[in-house]
């Protein structure tokens, strides 16, 4: 399993794309600028590709979830994709698909 975390992002035709690859947890959390989240008026859908994304823990479930209360603040659709079956099943126990859908 990598031990780092490289976090991407583009926008394109009103869509930003973050791209994970590695771990997010709390020993790696640090190493994300505000700039890779930063929801804002230049787009209107934000999809989180986590096809790359090895490990999730709590930290990076709180980021997950806190990027989709600010989402829906600022009237930003929120799609997560290509998560693998391990971080799959977090996402799922940790209940941040039924936040996605309830909002």
């Amino acid at each position: 399993m990598k031990e780092y975390l490289v976090v991407e992002n583009e926008i394109i035709n009103r869509t930003k794309y973050i791209y994970f690859d590695g771990i997010l947890d709390f020993s790696t959390i640090n190493s994300l600028h505000e700039d890779d989240y930063e929801i804002n008026e230049s787009f209107d859908m934000l999809i989180l590709d986590i096809s790359k994304l090895d490990f999730i823990d709590s930290t990076g479930v709180g980021l997950f979830i806190n990027l989709i209360h600010e989402s829906k603040d600022n009237a930003v659709q929120l799609n997560i994709n290509g998560a693998t079956e391990q971080v799959e099943e977090i996402l799922e126990t940790l209940g941040v698909y039924q936040v996605l859908a309830a909002i």
